[in-house]
């Protein structure tokens, strides 16, 4: 069953822009089916600030073939032993909006959930260059987007 992972973990700056460069892919990371890798923002903090990017916190968005992959990459990848001493939650997929090229083959519902089920929403954009200023002044992204709804049913590492 094919699991769905976000990390976070403080790492140098150099470590960051090197994942960011060359992020894990399937090719490099058995059972890795896509990754999304970035650094963390301050939100609300002005745009250019140094304080609003936060370069030495690293996170990772992740689906993975299985649980046994997951593991394997926290206890065998270099970038998998980092993240693995950070924080990270686990998660299964139950619905999508809209379409992200790596995740489109999902579909728009897989399972239900109760009422008060706890759920993660996780938002993938990619936005165009000359949208970047209208993103900064209305606080949304236009190109389109995928979004997922997510429930937590595996444990989480602190």
């Amino acid at each position: 069953m094919k699991i769905f992972s976000y990390s976070l973990t403080r790492v140098s700056q150099l470590r960051t822009l090197k994942t960011l460069i060359n992020p894990p892919t399937h090719h490099t990371v058995p059972g890795l089916v896509h990754a999304e890798c970035s650094y963390c923002m301050t939100l609300g903090a002005p745009i250019l600030s140094p304080s609003r990017y936060r370069v030495n916190h690293l996170a990772m968005f992740a689906a993975w073939e299985s649980a046994d992959a997951l593991e394997d990459f926290f206890a065998k990848d270099s970038l998998g032993q980092i993240l693995g001493r950070g924080w990270h939650v686990r998660m299964k997929f139950l619905r999508r909006w809209g379409e992200f090229g790596p995740f489109k083959e999902l579909p728009l519902t897989a399972d239900e959930i109760g009422s008060t089920d706890p759920v993660v929403a996780v938002t993938i954009a990619r936005m165009k260059v000359l949208e970047v200023p209208r993103f900064i002044h209305w606080g949304r992204p236009s190109s389109s987007w995928f979004a997922m709804l997510l429930e937590r049913p595996w444990r989480s590492r602190q």
